[in-house]
């Protein structure tokens, strides 16, 4: 078990603190730092934390060097965000809780920047919008997209509208989510084929 990648989406305070201290334990822990994992917002916590940290053995020098990692990386951001960490080995019941919590936060993320999507789209297109279908995950894609627009005419002012609007969802929340859409008019088969490929998040109809 050895996962030092952490992925993060948007730009903001958190996630550039949380880059900065992923960065100093990878490189001050080495072989001793098995996993780092993040919630994809400061709060709510999880076990009072925010931020998973997995090592091989929990040592005073180890869990030293994690609380010294945490606040350079708090004071390199000005002290505007509150790095807690859960220092556990590998085997701690508390891993695979953090982690289910982490997935059903960003699950709550990508079903947000759906419902706004749907509001812009709806209330911009109108009758040229037939329907919205996401998928249930942010990922994998189906055709590259998550998101199945069906519209009655492909035209370029319909395709320059959904783009703008999932710009605008993506933005609204922070850029922690990325919506790929397919658009598509009725009749397509790869509306068939993405409808049966996932459940759905919402599926609107007009």
């Amino acid at each position: 078990m050895r996962s030092l990648s952490l992925v993060v989406r948007g730009a903001g305070p958190w996630e550039r603190s949380l880059l900065i201290f992923a960065e100093k334990l990878s490189s001050r822990l080495g072989e001793d730092l098995l996993m780092i994992a993040a919630l994809e917002e400061e709060e709510p916590l999880i076990y009072e934390s925010n931020v998973l940290v997995v090592v091989r053995e929990r040592r005073e020098d180890v869990v030293t060097e994690v609380i010294r990692a945490k606040r350079e990386a708090e004071k390199e951001m000005g002290d505007v965000v509150t790095i807690s960490p859960l220092i556990v080995t590998q085997g701690d019941p508390a891993i695979d809780i953090f982690l289910k919590a982490a997935k059903e936060e960003k699950g709550h993320s990508w079903r947000k920047a759906v419902e706004i999507l749907e509001s812009k789209l709806s209330s911009r297109l109108g009758e040229d919008l037939l329907m919205i279908a996401a998928l249930e995950e942010e990922e994998p894609l189906i055709y590259e997209s998550n998101v199945l627009v069906v519209v009655r005419e492909r035209r370029e002012d319909v395709v320059t509208e959904v783009i703008r609007a999932k710009r605008e969802a993506e933005k609204e929340m922070g850029d922690v989510v990325t919506i790929s859409p397919l658009i598509v008019t009725q009749g397509d088969p790869a509306i068939d084929i993405f409808l049966k490929a996932t459940s759905l998040v919402k599926k609107f109809e007009h």
